[in-house]
């Protein structure tokens, strides 16, 4: 008996409508980048969001001073992360007064939007390391961020907190760390993070691991809206942990419905059986379980299997192939 093919009662647009609700219960996360250019931003990103992000179209900014950053595995494709990269702070003077306005402008207009999955959840301000200073942009860019959202000021290149610098007062040589110097002139930021994004080697061949990123993470987890938490874990590709942990759950939930698929009255149950209604359930979970670990769902390919009844009335898998699409 073949219950899977095309005049089957199996239902495609009912698992395809699930995949959609699946996607749709993760929500949407968008996080600001805000950083001189130069400062590490891109490398942040690849790290923390993985290896395909890139600016969307070279020379065409969201607005201007801004460009959205997607990954290009996905494409534009009901995307569960926003980056914005506000360009700009490099700049002076009157330019620097028009950058800073824009920018509070383009964050007023997404605060203005009645679904919050529209709004900008968090910025992440980005200060180089190796500049050794917080300088009055990255000040004034702090306090008016902070308006609107958490901010955390993100130390990106760090290769070393402290340094000696001459202390005029003592007149003598001391030890300056960085970051607490980042959370005496930045006391409206939530959180300072120092993180190297990249694994890197010296001339002899030592390897200098990537730091700080799972920090970064966790950071944001916390001060991100809840409504927003489930598509930041999912978009992240450091914390593991926060993954399996949210797909447990969901594990659960899926077993309790198999559960009351498998228990329903006979005269309840579709053509084909119970069987029609553990699958469908186990390919939504299935999904959804992807979905949280950050695969690609529009361009995932579904292997299914039908049934048939041999002679000794035991159940055989055969081959059948189902490309499921979302977009």
């Amino acid at each position: 008996m073949e219950i899977f093919n095309n005049s089957s009662p199996f239902n495609f647009d009912k698992i395809n409508n699930r995949l959609k609700e699946e996607r749709g219960k993760l929500g949407r996360v968008n996080v600001l980048l805000v950083g001189k250019t130069g400062c590490g931003k891109s490398t942040l990103v690849n790290a923390v969001f993985g290896k395909n992000m890139v600016a969307v179209g070279v020379g065409k900014p969201v607005t201007q001073g801004f460009e959205e950053i997607r990954d290009v595995s996905n494409g534009d494709k009901s995307s569960i992360l926003g980056l914005f990269d506000s360009k700009g702070l490099e700049l002076e003077g009157k330019e620097y007064e028009s950058i800073l306005e824009k920018l509070e402008k383009f964050i007023q207009q997404k605060a203005d939007n009645v679904d919050s999955k529209d709004h900008i959840h968090i910025a992440w301000l980005c200060i180089d390391e190796g500049s050794r200073r917080v300088q009055e942009a990255e000040i004034r860019a702090a306090r008016m961020l902070a308006k609107y959202m958490p901010v955390i000021a993100v130390i990106t290149k760090s290769y070393r907190d402290k340094s000696q610098e001459y202390d005029p007062v003592t007149q003598q040589e001391r030890q300056v760390s960085f970051k607490e110097r980042v959370v005496e002139l930045l006391p409206v930021v939530k959180e300072v993070v120092r993180v190297k994004a990249i694994l890197e080697e010296d001339d002899d061949g030592k390897e200098s691991p990537p730091k700080g990123l799972k920090d970064l993470v966790e950071a944001t987890v916390r001060l991100i809206p809840d409504a927003h938490k489930k598509a930041f874990i999912a978009a992240q590709k450091v914390d593991l942990s926060k993954k399996a942990a949210n797909a447990r759950l969901t594990t659960v939930g899926f077993a309790l419905l198999a559960g009351g698929a498998a228990v329903a009255p006979a005269n309840l149950a579709p053509p084909g059986g119970h069987a029609v209604l553990l699958v469908t359930e186990q390919v939504t979970m299935f999904a959804s379980i992807s979905l949280i670990f950050g695969l690609d769902i529009a361009r995932y390919r579904y292997s299914l299997s039908k049934y048939s009844h041999n002679k000794c009335n035991r159940w055989k898998y055969c081959n059948f192939d189902w490309t499921g699409n979302i977009s």
